[in-house]
């Protein structure tokens, strides 16, 4: 995940890290338009971190383009680098190029569309007929002639733009904002019709870098909360292996349990853990979740306590979050911690996303909800991304002397003349690990 402008998660992280045996480009070619500077420069090196074998360069200006290889075959002796000066918006350059790589007898295993053009910041309105569509040849046309290549049929990542989810874009760059809008849109059209096993598109924005481009639209340091360039780098090799297949043509709307969910950017949820939804291990006889949940609950008879056992696991963000008090920039709100359908809809990140409608419902003295929870953790001996909770809640007798007092300061007994107090506690545990309360 690429978090916007920094907030939560602005560094590249262990899932996507050069280090993972799973990101290996050994034996793989790379073709990177835009790949002598910025974001294209430092996706270079991350796929030759990853050991590809051959990387090809692609940029307008040959002594840029040509000096990026150079300096990149001497910290990677083991890649090979393919410098060419290509103008992506220049048809005859993009046949060319793709000539040359078929008479070398070069299989390009990977194409990363970088290249891109910001455009002026005057409004559409006043703009120049030929000036703005040649913004749509260079962000739309130009994506399209490399994307639907015949000599390309494995992986494409496609770096879309933070302008396109960034408020107030569409004044400040009008031309790069309605392009790269437009081109991103094109791409997911493209990757709902294509077959994953034969053509994965992967779609991403990179978040907010202090690019080369920013900076000649008169951005510096302290205009934004920048991102280390690692993050898109990193993220742009993870985007093209089998493990990010579930990313490809996003699926307009998601079933979970007999009921159907729109999804929309939003939207992270893999397959995998969509299906652990149906499951419901805390229900499936002699299961040892299960055998768990029924010793826990004979521990509170249910003429006081009742349980709840059938909650959905689809929630809003508003029961969730909201309901709870988590500020609206809590890092649990990311989408690198929590499984979205869209922005208002997730799978809950614990039990406690049902106590305000328990308690609203009132209906007994006490409370257990168990349930399976969800939560994108990296997997390891204490964290797994589908776990189960159990939480409860019992009223007693407040002793006298204790009543809650009002602003008046005088006594407020509850539930008429008896006042209670509560307690509360939790517990979570994994069906191959012990559980842990507190």
């Amino acid at each position: 995940d690429t978090p916007t402008s920094g907030r939560t998660w602005p560094n590249t992280y262990p899932t996507i890290s050069p280090t993972r045996p799973e990101l290996s480009q050994a034996g793989r070619t790379i073709l990177i338009t835009g790949g002598s500077a910025g974001i294209g420069f430092g996706t270079a090196r991350s796929y030759a971190k990853d050991s590809a074998s051959r990387i090809v360069l692609t940029g307008r200006r040959r002594n840029v383009v040509e000096k990026a290889a150079t300096d990149l075959a001497v910290e990677f002796p083991k890649t090979e680098f393919v410098a060419r000066t290509s103008d992506i918006p220049s048809s005859d350059d993009t046949a060319a190029l793709w000539a040359d790589l078929v008479v070398r007898g070069v299989s390009v295993d990977v194409l990363v569309l970088n290249a891109a053009s910001m455009g002026p910041s005057e409004p559409i309105i006043s703009a120049d007929v030929d000036g703005l569509w040649s913004e749509f040849v260079t962000n739309v046309r130009s994506q399209l002639a490399f994307a639907l290549t015949s000599a390309l049929r494995k992986n494409l990542v496609y770096l879309a733009s933070a302008v396109t989810h960034m408020p107030g874009m569409d004044v400040a760059v009008p031309a790069y904002f309605l392009t790269k809008t437009v081109g991103q849109l094109l791409l997911q059209t493209i990757a709902d019709a294509a077959d994953p096993q034969k053509f994965q598109v992967n779609i991403f924005h990179p978040g907010t870098i202090l690019s080369e481009g920013a900076m000649n639209a008169g951005m510096t340091a302290d205009s934004l909360p920048f991102d280390d360039i690692k993050l898109p780098s990193d993220y742009g090799v993870w985007a093209a292996i089998k493990e990010a297949e579930f990313l490809h043509a996003q699926p307009r709307t998601i079933e979970v349990n007999g009921k159907t969910y729109p999804t929309d950017q939003w939207f992270n949820a893999p397959p995998n853990v969509v299906a652990a939804a149906s499951r419901k291990l805390h229900l499936q006889k002699d299961h040892p979740v299960y055998i768990t949940r029924q010793i826990i609950e004979s521990q509170f008879p249910n003429s006081t306590y009742k349980y709840h056992n059938t909650f959905d696991p689809v929630v809003s963000t508003h029961q969730n979050f909201d309901s709870l008090g988590f500020p609206v920039d809590h890092p649990g709100r990311a989408r690198s911690d929590t499984y979205y359908f869209n922005k208002d809809t997730l799978l809950r990140t614990h039990t406690s996303a049902h106590q305000a409608e328990t308690f609203k419902a009132d209906q007994s003295d006490g409370y257990l909800i168990s349930a399976d929870v969800y939560r994108r953790d990296a997997i390891d001996k204490s964290h797994y991304p589908v776990f189960h909770q159990m939480e409860g809640r019992g009223r007693e007798p407040r002793p006298a002397g204790h009543l809650p007092r009002g602003h008046d300061g005088r006594a407020q007994p509850h539930r008429g003349a008896q006042a209670h107090h509560g307690a509360h506690f939790a517990a979570a545990c994994r069906a191959d690990a012990p559980c842990v309360g507190g």
